[in-house]
């Protein structure tokens, strides 16, 4: 098995969890922004990461990998419960977590990250190929360039995925008031998974299987707004998760 991915995606982090999790073996393949089109056109996945390549198969985003993962889990370990309401109530979340969170992190990240290519370099280019990694370098002010324009990268769109992950991270609050251990169920599911794995970049959760950007070189005005994401009640809940179940 092959998992192609980024070294900073928490998407790509989410499958690698998953697979980890069911004691699947399986090679990591690294790859850059737009450069991993190429890749990707070639083993038959979509337009972004995590794709997995398996022998005459190919799962194109996570919540793909996360089903293909269960189906190699114990009954104690599902990640999808087998109870019908409880199950729709995890596939559910996952999917709202990740367009709620999911897809706003990076547009928010890359607003301050793309003006800091050192910073950039260090993200993507560990275990990435030589050619790719050199392509990259070059390449990276036209890169930077597209992916603002392709993901309508700006202020305004900025200050929208930072409102949208807020109150993504209040509703999930609500779902663990009192002494709730996990969104749902007595017991860890996909959901608990996608939101520790979704929001892990915002607050540095220790575990984390990719790269993370250090707090102390991100941009000054974005720090204010990540220590209030440090300081919710879900980043206590993340870093619980991750050092009950991310090895486990």
């Amino acid at each position: 098995m092959r998992l192609l991915t980024f070294a900073p995606s928490h998407f790509s982090e989410k499958a690698r969890w998953a697979l980890d999790r069911a004691g699947l073996v399986y090679q990591e393949e690294r790859h850059t922004p737009l450069l991993h089109r190429l890749v990707l056109r070639r083993v038959g996945g979509g337009k972004s990461v995590p794709v997995l390549v398996l022998p005459g198969r190919v799962l194109k985003d996570s919540p793909e990998i996360l089903h293909f993962a269960d189906e190699h889990l114990p009954p104690d370990r599902k990640l999808y419960p087998d109870e019908p309401e409880l199950r729709k109530l995890v596939e559910d979340y996952e999917q709202r977590v990740g367009k709620e969170v999911g897809l706003s992190v990076p547009r928010w990240a890359y607003f301050y990250l793309l003006s800091r290519r050192d910073l950039m370099l260090r993200l993507f280019l560990p275990e990435v190929g030589p050619v790719q990694a050199r392509l990259f370098r070059w390449l990276f002010p036209a890169i930077g360039w597209l992916m603002r324009k392709g993901l309508g990268i700006n202020a305004e769109a900025t200050r929208r995925m930072e409102a949208r992950i807020s109150a993504h991270l209040d509703q999930a609050a609500a779902l663990l008031d009192g002494d709730r251990q996990y969104l749902f169920g007595d017991r860890f599911t996909a959901a608990d998974l996608s939101l520790a794995a979704l929001t892990a970049p915002l607050i540095s959760v220790p575990g984390y299987g990719g790269t993370l950007a250090p707090f102390e070189e991100m941009p000054a005005e974005a720090r204010p707004v990540l220590e209030k994401w440090r300081r919710h009640p879900v980043a206590a809940y993340a870093e619980r998760i991750y050092r009950q179940h991310r090895r486990s």
